[in-house]
């Protein structure tokens, strides 16, 4: 892109979303970026029918529907393998749980070495998986105000980023540092096509703040606030 654009502000607007992947411009793959980015403003940006819990409790439905049964607040400590061949999982207190397949949403590493093993792993494949980097992560903060904040969305926008510079890789260097004053934050809103789910003249709102995994989270927190305040 730098061998095309010149101008830093143009730049910013085309790479802004590269948060969404949970890196920098600068290491997010080309063909990557480029897919989310066409889809995202081609294909459109849509929110669920009673928002995005809507979606669990569907699948949560089916699961119940075909008589599984969903625990929650039941931490997994342990991937059961036998012979090469996950058939569990192990629970914190000791309760097992056997399976034909075992299905994680852990980050690979998590998944691999705390729960399976790195003993029970091929050696070449512990080095990739020891080569990783784990991406940013993000805390979600959803909002009720009491202002119709109509006008600082123009033209039907729905989201708006905040930052400190149009310079993005020292934008993603402030969410690496999990540095909060500086950090981009963005802040978006669904209010104005979903009326029904809020009050005359109030707004619902969210803001999605990016940190390292120990990252300053009570700081994240905290900038947000005085975002809204502000």
């Amino acid at each position: 892109m730098d061998k095309h654009i010149h101008d830093q502000k143009l730049v910013a607007v085309f790479t802004q979303l590269a948060g969404f992947l949970g890196a920098s411009p600068d290491d997010v793959p080309a063909i990557v970026f480029a897919m989310m980015w066409n889809s995202y403003h081609r294909g459109g940006y849509y929110y669920f029918e009673g928002g995005s819990q809507s979606v669990s409790n569907a699948l949560a439905a089916v699961i119940k529907e075909h008589g599984g049964e969903i625990l929650l607040d039941t931490l997994v400590t342990k991937i059961i393998v036998n012979q090469g061949q996950a058939t569990g999982v192990q629970v914190k207190g000791g309760r097992e749980f056997r399976s034909k397949y075992v299905v994680s949403n852990a980050n690979a590493p998590a998944t691999l070495f705390q729960m399976v093993g790195k003993e029970l792993l091929p050696p070449d494949y512990v080095k990739r998986v020891e080569n990783m980097k784990v991406g940013l992560s993000c805390f979600q903060v959803y909002m009720g105000v009491d202002k119709d904040y109509r006008e600082f969305f123009p033209g039907g926008a729905h989201e708006i980023f905040e930052n400190v510079t149009y310079d993005q890789a020292a934008n993603f260097a402030m969410f690496k540092k999990g540095d909060p004053d500086h950090s981009p934050t963005p802040f978006s809103t669904t209010a104005w096509w979903t009326p029904r789910w809020r009050p005359p003249a109030r707004t619902s709102s969210s803001s999605r703040p990016s940190c390292p995994m120990t990252g300053k989270t009570a700081g994240m927190k905290k900038k947000v606030t005085q975002s809204i305040r502000s």
